[in-house]
């Protein structure tokens, strides 16, 4: 059995655990779970369902900006089923799996580089603008400060560090070979996308995707009929999501789920209202993103073996 496999077992073994122990607590709740989602009404599904297309989109035209700047303008029909392909492989740690995008758009005249480039800078920043947003619920954490500390510290170290000299000076080292050359235009890139304008619109338009993203959990609680202050019931959602990838487990699957029950129950929301709002908020848009990736990535499958497929004399 693969590493792979192995996280991504783990990974719904901890979002069973979770269902497990909301079962151990209280029985009663999760029976009463099914019958509360199946009672949530189509519009508050559709709403949700919209939010998160919303979020994917402003994540797409962040993706657009940042190859621009680099200097590789694709059609966005072109580039739609290339961005959303990579959330078919988003169920890895860290989400490494997003880097095929690499492998289609090479073809097209981007180098390897300024793709992965482009891809740890959408990292950096989503890490950046969801730490902001996680900072409007450190009233629910005030008695464990050193999480939200630890997670900035290291948030803005690698921030730090990826605009600093120290890469392309190890890019150097790399030599002048295929491998050096990609590492250094990679690292070249990745500081002009983390500067100046580019940084600006690249949090500007990560903050409205994760703002609105964040804004279905609010879209579910007030139909609950137990709404959350606004600004509290972002940043939960925002920590929560914090947590998951500090976990490293792919999707974040389970510590996510977790972490906004925890949150919720702390601005007195009930085990039950909280389960329900976290599993629809949270999954909604995550599972939209995935299965959308992976007929993307069928699609560009398909296109790939037609065009490879030779011609009839």
């Amino acid at each position: 059995m693969t590493a792979r496999v192995l996280l991504r077992t783990l990974s719904f073994l901890l979002l069973l655990a979770v269902l497990v122990w909301l079962f151990l607590r209280r029985p009663e709740d999760l029976v009463q779970l099914s019958d509360r989602l199946s009672d949530l009404p189509g519009s508050t599904w559709l709403m949700v369902f919209l939010l998160g297309l919303l979020s994917y989109v402003l994540r797409l035209l962040r993706w657009q900006v940042l190859l621009r700047v680099l200097g590789h303008r694709i059609p966005v029909t072109q580039q739609l089923p290339i961005y959303m392909a990579g959330f078919g492989l988003a169920m890895t740690p860290g989400k490494v799996g997003e880097t095929i995008r690499t492998a289609y758009l090479a073809p097209l005249g981007v180098p390897y580089g300024h793709s992965l480039a482009a891809f740890v800078a959408e990292r950096l920043v989503d890490l950046l603008v969801v730490g902001l947003l996680a900072c409007l619920a450190l009233p629910l954490v005030a008695s464990h400060p050193i999480w939200v500390l630890s997670a900035w510290g290291f948030v803005l170290s690698a921030f730090l560090v990826a605009r600093s000299r120290l890469l392309p000076a190890m890019a150097a080292r790399m030599g002048t070979g295929k491998l050096g050359q990609t590492a250094d235009e990679g690292a070249r890139a990745l500081q002009r996308l983390l500067s100046g304008r580019p940084l600006f619109v690249g949090c500007l338009l990560g903050s409205l995707a994760w703002s609105v993203q964040a804004s279905a959990l609010l879209v579910v609680l007030s139909h609950l009929e137990h709404p959350v202050p606004v600004l509290s019931g972002l940043g939960s959602y925002a920590l929560a999501l914090l947590a998951g990838a500090a976990s490293f487990i792919p999707g974040g699957l389970g510590v996510t789920e977790a972490a906004m029950l925890w949150l919720l129950e702390r601005q007195g929301v009930d085990l039950l209202t909280a389960a329900t709002a976290a599993l629809v908020s949270r999954g909604v848009p995550l599972w939209t993103g995935v299965f959308t990736g992976l007929l993307a990535l069928a699609a560009l499958g398909v296109r790939s073996a037609q065009s490879d497929r030779p011609t009839q004399p």
